[in-house]
């Protein structure tokens, strides 16, 4: 691939630790609220269902707002009503994830490679914004639902990305560890993708990324090589 490109991320679960974050969030709410911890994997789950249902449903709106609706029946879960005091908690733990241990490093390298860098996020801009700054300024700009007006899987952020980009489809290189939200998208627009696979998952019929990783330690040989 050894050409100057334009790689675009998705953030929360590729470059940052979503999950472990959800969790860690919803445990305190609950066990503030005197629940036990048990319960933080069902209602986890169910949060993130919502969440990605709410994303597909009836006119475009705020994740922020999303993220608030979303607890209402994830908490209903462990019998539980949510507060805007739980939502408050969410929303301030979700807007600072912490990324995974190798890839600021990883970013600094690829810049270094003369790669330009860019965000495609399933989130709104402020929210995105204090997650990326604990990255270093290394992207040239960020795209996400807010901008475009829609939410992954929808293929029209995709394609605001490309408008806003300005690049060719020869010299995008997309990286993501969703399936469905991500590379099945990749793969209908013709986008080359780099499948980060940090758990083991399997890959769903239909999808050929050009690599499988399971963390980002080796993309910058992946793309430096000829």
């Amino acid at each position: 691939m050894a050409k100057s490109l334009v790689i675009t991320f998705d953030v929360y679960g590729t470059l940052t630790q979503w999950d472990e974050t959800v969790r860690d969030a919803l445990g305190s709410i609950l066990v503030a609220r005197g629940r036990s911890g048990a319960d933080v994997e069902r209602v986890a789950n169910a949060f993130e269902a919502e969440s990605r249902r709410l994303q597909t449903v009836g006119a475009f709106r705020s994740y922020r707002s999303i993220l608030r609706d979303s607890l209402r029946p994830a908490l209903a879960v462990a019998a539980m009503e949510a507060t805007a005091e739980d939502a408050d908690v969410m929303i301030e733990r979700l807007a600072c994830v912490p990324s995974f241990p190798e890839v600021p490093s990883v970013l600094a390298a690829l810049v270094a490679q003369g790669h330009t860098l860019a965000p495609i996020s399933n989130t709104d801009d402020d929210l995105l914004a204090r997650t990326l700054e604990g990255l270093g300024p290394v992207f040239a700009t960020a795209v996400t639902a807010e901008q475009a007006q829609a939410y992954k899987p929808n293929p029209g952020l995709f394609r605001f990305a490309q408008r806003k980009l300005g690049v060719e489809m020869d010299h995008w290189l997309h990286v993501a560890q969703g399936t469905f939200s991500d590379h099945a998208v990749c793969s209908a627009l013709g986008i080359q993708a780099i499948w980060v696979n940090r758990k083991g998952a399997t890959l769903q019929d239909g999808l050929n990324p050009f690599a499988v990783i399971d963390d980002l330690s080796a993309l910058p040989d992946i793309v430096s090589s000829p």
